[in-house]
């Protein structure tokens, strides 16, 4: 598919616009394994569906190493701390905050908790 007239600023750093696969199905993982540059299954992902998105990257002849993790956002610090010792990139609360976040309060809380933590 190519597209005329169309354009990206600003351009992304390796100048081109990288694909990020999201779902939370086998056939979304795969999918991103074979032919994404980043993988987002929105939801807490399960270890078998990252799994799933690593070994169809091997299949391709890809290093899985090279495909971006983005998860949704834990409820506690330490958890970020964990994704990220298993390879996880970069988590979002796009896909919804934690149950526990509330109120108000609960908001301000979470972001003295866990976005301030990582700046």
């Amino acid at each position: 598919m190519s597209f005329q007239d169309v354009f990206c600023r600003p351009l992304p750093a390796a100048r081109r616009i990288p694909i990020i696969v999201g779902g939370d199905t086998k056939a979304a993982a795969r999918r991103a394994g074979r032919l994404g540059d980043g993988y987002f299954p929105a939801r807490p992902a399960s270890a078998e569906l990252v799994d799933e998105m690593r070994r169809a990257a091997e299949a391709a002849g890809r290093n899985p190493a090279d495909i971006e993790l983005t998860l949704a956002a834990p409820a506690e610090p330490a958890e970020i701390e964990k994704l990220a010792r298993q390879g996880v990139a970069r988590v979002s609360s796009a896909a919804g905050l934690p149950a526990q976040v509330r109120t108000p309060e609960d908001v301000l809380r979470y972001g003295k908790e866990m976005i301030a933590r990582f700046r």
